[in-house]
C-alpha cells in the first residue's frame, strides 16, 4: 500500500507523461481535421465550442507537461498530481477565456491585465491550499 502511495504523489515518473502527452496530440489532431474540414460561418456556436473545447483539452495537456519537467528538472518533490492537475485547469481556463473573447473580437488590453491578476491570485490559492 506504501508504494502505491507514492506512485499516486509523485509527479516525476515517466508513466505520468502519458496521458498529457496522448491530450496533446488528440487535441492537435482534433484542431487540425476542424480547421481543414470547417469553417466558422458554418459550424455555428457548436464549432466555436468544440474548437475551445479542443484548445483546452491541449493548453491542459501542454500545460502539465511543462509543469511536470520543470518539478522534475528542479527536484520538486511535493508538488502532487492534485496540485497538478488544479494548476494546468485554472491555467488552462485563463489561456481559453482568453481565447474566447478574441473569438467574439472583444479581447482588449485590460481583459489580458484582469485575465493574469486572476492567474496569479487563483494560483496563489491554490497552491496554498493544496
Amino acid at each position: 500500500m506504501e508504494n502505491n502511495n507514492e506512485t499516486i504523489q509523485s509527479v516525476a515518473k515517466p508513466s505520468h507523461f502519458r496521458i498529457p502527452t496522448v491530450g496533446v496530440l488528440a487535441s492537435l489532431v482534433g484542431v487540425i481535421i476542424l480547421v481543414t474540414t470547417q469553417t466558422p460561418g458554418s459550424g455555428g456556436p457548436m464549432l466555436v465550442l468544440l474548437f475551445l473545447l479542443l484548445a483546452f483539452v491541449g493548453i491542459l495537456s501542454v500545460t502539465s507537461l511543462i509543469i511536470q519537467g520543470a518539478t522534475r528538472f528542479f527536484g520538486i518533490s511535493s508538488f502532487t498530481w492534485v496540485r497538478l492537475l488544479y494548476t494546468s485547469v485554472a491555467i488552462a481556463s485563463g489561456v481559453v477565456f482568453l481565447i474566447g473573447l478574441q473569438t467574439l473580437r472583444q479581447l482588449q488590453v485590460v481583459d489580458v491585465a484582469l485575465a493574469l491578476v486572476f492567474e496569479i491570485l487563483l494560483n496563489f490559492y491554490l497552491l496554498r491550499r493544496f
